[in-house]
């Protein structure tokens, strides 16, 4: 092979290479969820992420990066997450929010399982101006006092 095209073969390698690396980098589903319950327990702890952050000896953007599944939590890390969050590390893997260790459902926890569900739901949202609009709105309806009955 003559040396003109040695650099074009090792190009080509490097592209190659990158290419198989961004596909390893791949968000996992698993990591998307963990970073969602992750979101929702700061969140409805009234913690903001350069608190989780500090607590953490991170920066805010790692734990963005958590919340939004793009970097993996690393077990101890999680632990650590979920000992400041309050909640057992089960919390970020099981089916369901429902973790408390009592077994019955007092109204404080079933509020908080509700929250917990509107917290999932509202950062699964793409859309910054939707997710404004409905956060203007659960306010305007939190603070207008009004009270709506349900068949539920």
């Amino acid at each position: 092979m003559s040396h003109t095209h040695r650099p074009q073969l090792a190009q080509a390698h490097l592209m190659r290479a990158q290419r198989e690396l961004a596909m390893s980098k791949r968000t996992d589903p698993y990591d998307v969820e963990v970073g969602r319950r992750i979101r929702a327990r700061r969140i409805a702890k009234q913690m903001s992420q350069m608190d989780l952050a500090g607590r953490l000896g991170l920066t805010f953007q790692q734990v963005q990066k958590y919340e939004k599944g793009t970097n993996r939590v690393a077990a101890g890390r999680l632990k650590r997450i979920a000992k400041i969050l309050d909640v057992p590390i089960l919390y970020f893997f099981e089916d369901t929010d429902e973790y408390a260790t009592n077994g019955a459902a007092t109204d404080d926890h079933a509020d908080d399982s509700r929250a917990s569900r509107l917290m999932r739901a509202y950062s699964r949202i793409d859309n910054s101006s939707l997710q404004q609009s409905i956060l203007d709105l659960t306010e305007m309806i939190a603070t207008s006092g009004a009270h709506f009955t349900t068949s539920r």
